[in-house]
């Protein structure tokens, strides 16, 4: 059995490990760094590091960036898969992915709302919602069920390496010999593989509080975000918990909501995405991009 808790227990101590290992980057500054459920596991780190007893460490360690993150805000006003469900609702009302009369009928009923008891039916009325966007959504037709290529990962075809080619690809370099042995990894008992069975328990309810950590002690923190995609961890749930720590203390907005560009080669800005900044962390979108 594995859950988040021992996760951070053991991330922190591959990290003594690897500069134990690895003595000449003992006094390097370092970033962590992840997306998707590494929402959870990169904050859950960041406190373990900053809580623990290696001094050294918490001194080397700058601070965190967290792409297409999961999060949550508390028990008492909403967990992960309610904001995820009613932020799918409205993105996929917004691409016309489902009929007006089902999104209306969602919303009568309270289910896009924020409450920590939504109505009983919410999950028979998303559920509706989910056969409605289609067979990739409601029959597992496209792969991986919601998390599919079409409306997951990159939802709208910005990547250019199909997902399932990816998937080979990084399968067959971890369990090349050669790349275990150069990571000090060792020998597995099975065949390395992305979606392994370990019957994975989530124990961190809320991402708020390490966060908060992470402000209070002065670290570097960037939450950032593609906009293509709508339904792994999408933007729109980022914001949502983004909304929800201005609230809170070193959650206040710094600088205002602005676009951010980037040169081409012919020296001509293009949009990039938008920047917020806030007293404690940084939040950003990234155009045409997905998890």
């Amino acid at each position: 059995m594995f859950n988040d808790t021992i996760a951070a227990t053991d991330n922190y101590a591959f990290l003594q490990a690897f500069f134990k290992m690895y003595p000449q980057y003992a006094s390097s500054p370092f970033y962590l760094t992840s997306e998707s459920y590494g929402g959870a596991f990169v904050p859950q780190l960041s406190s373990q590091i900053l809580n623990g007893p290696d001094a050294h460490l918490k001194t080397q360690f700058q601070g965190f960036a967290v792409g297409n993150p999961v999060v949550s805000i508390t028990q008492d006003t909403a967990n992960f898969a309610q904001i995820m469900q009613l932020v799918q609702a409205d993105i996929w009302n917004g691409r016309a992915l489902i009929p007006t009369s089902l999104y209306t009928a969602y919303v009568d009923a309270g289910c896009a709302a924020l409450s920590p008891n939504p109505n009983g039916n919410c999950d028979a009325l998303y559920n509706e919602l989910v056969k409605a966007a289609g067979q990739c959504f409601a029959e597992n037709a496209c792969g991986d069920d919601m998390y599919s290529d079409p409306y997951g990962n990159a939802t709208l075809g910005a990547a250019t390496v199909p997902y399932n080619d990816q998937t080979k690809s990084w399968t067959a370099y971890l369990n090349n010999p050669a790349v275990q042995q150069a990571i000090h990894a060792l020998k597995p008992s099975a065949p390395w593989d992305t979606c392994a069975d370990i019957n994975y328990d989530v124990t961190w309810p809320s991402s708020v509080p390490d966060y908060e950590t992470a402000f209070l002690a002065g670290k570097r923190v960037l939450i950032f975000s593609g906009d293509v995609d709508i339904s792994t961890c999408p933007f729109a749930s980022t914001q949502v918990f983004v909304d929800y720590m201005t609230t809170r203390a070193y959650g206040e907005v710094t600088q205002p909501w602005t676009s951010w560009n980037v040169v081409t080669t012919g020296n001509t800005a293009q949009l990039g995405g938008y920047i917020e900044h806030h007293r404690g962390f940084t939040f950003a979108t990234l155009f045409a991009a997905g998890e």
